[in-house]
């Protein structure tokens, strides 16, 4: 992103909880910007660029992901609404996080992974862990 590329959106400024927003792909901040539009409601960026605190192959480390929390709005319908824009290629539900919330990125499809990355991050014995994105998870953990 650039100062200029700020005068196109909406909702945001770089005064958010991107991390270095000029290493945030416009991508990523104009798809943001149109799930706000489509929400009607605030989202509140949690995190962004980041260099540490994640996943060895995050897609914050890239400028690629963002952490998100709408507020009054439950996880499940967070991710269902998430879920209409194609260019989240990688979706995670946090329930567990304070204000429960999505890990959204843009992560390129290649040949081989021609198929969008879903997850569920949960705490299990105090350690985040990963399950797979299930109607039988999302019962079991998404109350």
């Amino acid at each position: 992103m650039t100062e200029n590329d700020w005068n196109n959106i909406k909702y945001f400024s770089p005064h958010e909880n991107w991390g270095d927003w000029t290493k945030i792909y416009k991508k990523l901040i104009y798809t943001l910007d149109k799930f706000r539009e489509y929400l009607g409601k605030p989202i509140i960026i949690n995190c962004g660029y980041s260099t540490t605190g994640h996943t060895s192959k995050s897609f914050h480390y890239k400028g690629m992901a963002v952490d998100i929390h709408i507020k009054n709005m439950h996880v499940v319908d967070q991710f269902l609404a998430a879920e209409r824009f194609d260019e989240f290629n990688g979706i995670g539900l946090y329930p567990n996080w304070h204000n429960p919330g999505l890990h959204l990125d843009i992560r390129p499809k290649t040949a081989k992974k021609n198929y969008d990355a879903r997850w569920l991050g949960i705490i299990k014995n105090g350690k985040m862990t990963y399950v797979s994105l299930s109607w039988k998870n999302i019962i079991k953990y998404c109350k």
